[in-house]
Parts: C-alpha cells; sequence; structure tokens
C-alpha cells in the first residue's frame, strides 16, 4: 500500500528557487506547468510545461526554472511504498521525462489524496493508496503512448473510433478507408498492433456489448442484437452461442 506523504498542487516556487535532494529519500512524481531544468545523478535536461518525473528513492536530484528571473510551477507528490508494491514499481518509468496531458485529473487525483488525509478515518488509507496507483498509472500509459510510432497512434485512434460504433454495418473496406491503406495492408497492419484481425476485434467487442446489455435485462434480445450491429436476431442467436454456449434467452434468464 502506498502512503506516508506529501502533495502539493500548483505549487509556485518564487524565482530563482533550485530544489535539491541529495539524495532522495522516497518516491518523487511531478508534473510540471511551466518550463524547467532538472537534473539527475549529475546529468542535466530540460523539460516543458505538461512534463512529468518519477524520481526513485536515492537519486540525486534538482529542479529549477531554465532562468534565475523565472519561477517554476508543478504539482507533486512524495511518497512511501510497501513490498506488494515493489513488483509494480519496478515496471514504471524512473528518472524520465514523459508528457502527460491530462493534468486535470493530475490535479483531481492529488485533491481528493489531500481531501482523504485530513479525514483520516478508517477508509481514509485505502482511498490515498489507491490515488496514488491512480497517479502512477496514469504516468505508465503516457509512458507508453509516448513510445508508440505515429502509425500506431493512428490505428489506436481508429480502433477508438470503430469500438465506439459497433453498431455501424463495418465491413473491412470501410474500416480501412479510415487508414486511406488498402484492405489488406490494413488487415495486416491491424492484426500487428493488435494481435487480433480487425473483424474478430469488432465481434468480440460486440459480443461483450451484448453480455452487458441482456444481463440488465431491460432490452429485448432483437434490440440488443440490433445495438449491437448484428444483421438478424437469427445470426446473433447463432454467434452468441457459439461463443458462450448458451442462447441470449437462456443467458438473459
Amino acid at each position: 500500500m502506498f502512503g506516508n506523504f506529501v502533495c502539493g498542487v500548483n505549487t509556485d516556487h518564487k524565482r530563482g528557487y533550485i530544489y535539491r535532494a541529495y539524495p532522495i529519500k522516497d518516491y518523487l512524481l511531478m508534473r510540471f506547468k511551466t518550463p524547467f531544468f532538472y537534473e539527475i545523478d549529475g546529468k542535466r535536461f530540460v523539460g516543458k510545461a505538461g512534463d512529468c518525473i518519477l524520481h526513485r528513492p536515492n537519486s540525486y536530484i534538482a529542479h529549477g526554472p531554465l532562468s534565475e528571473h523565472t519561477s517554476f510551477v508543478n504539482d507533486w507528490v512524495h511518497f512511501t511504498y510497501s513490498e506488494e508494491d515493489e513488483e509494480f514499481l519496478q515496471i514504471l518509468p524512473t528518472d524520465k521525462l514523459i508528457s502527460m496531458n491530462d493534468g486535470k485529473t493530475f490535479e483531481h487525483l492529488l485533491t481528493e489524496i489531500t481531501e482523504e488525509s485530513l479525514l483520516k478515518d478508517e477508509f481514509s488509507k485505502q482511498l490515498v493508496s489507491n490515488n496514488i496507483y491512480h497517479l502512477l498509472v496514469l504516468l505508465l500509459r503516457a509512458n507508453e503512448e509516448q513510445s508508440e510510432n505515429p502509425l500506431q497512434l493512428q490505428f489506436k485512434g481508429i480502433r477508438t473510433h470503430i469500438m465506439n460504433h459497433i453498431s455501424e454495418k463495418w465491413t473491412l473496406e470501410s474500416m480501412a478507408k479510415l487508414s486511406s491503406y488498402s484492405v489488406s495492408r490494413f488487415c495486416a497492419l491491424y492484426t500487428e498492433f493488435f494481435g487480433t484481425s480487425p473483424l474478430n476485434d469488432l465481434l468480440e467487442a460486440r459480443l461483450k456489448t451484448a453480455k452487458r446489455l441482456l444481463a440488465l435485462q431491460s432490452y429485448k434480445i432483437g434490440d440488443v442484437a440490433q445495438m449491437c450491429g448484428f444483421t438478424s436476431i437469427h445470426y446473433f442467436s447463432k454467434f452468441f452461442k457459439n461463443h458462450t454456449g448458451k442462447s441470449p434467452n437462456e443467458y438473459y434468464k
């Protein structure tokens, strides 16, 4: 469980101020809102507004404005961890600049951490730990997106669009048009990036959505079939039973 934290939101450091820690005692996650420099173990780097850094314990660090005549502003949280968190922390990118555009969520989570710490009831420690975990997941995802090439990002956007419109009558041709590639090239790239073909991916999404809608017991089977993009109740029922072992009627009950 993450805990023993100190955090700040919109911290405006005075002109020319430089934060130094030799070495840092715990993990420190920061998101900067102004241009800045940072030093890690004697090496100097420059960052821009929106960049984040997660420093690991025992690092020798320094942060400051690019000019002694300016200040720098950031959100930040120091935190400790328990043995159960070690495996997760090992996969996180540390001492590396990562661009994170979702500053509002970052601020919101830090604000919730502060508010929960003031309550100090039986739930506070777990909720604080959950929010720190959420911040670290945001960092991990931002790092993964940053490492993706432009083509991967393009296909990720295409996939998101398709999954948000599963009720449409998609064909391989209509999917490929979103990319400007031929059908064969589109299918090859899609499979390379997501580990499944575009049609199989779409059918899996339709099946998951159908299960959720049937479980609500608020819709007729025909309506569920239409909402999930199946052209007929007969085809939907056959597909559903082949993949779940139950008919929609049996799953509904």
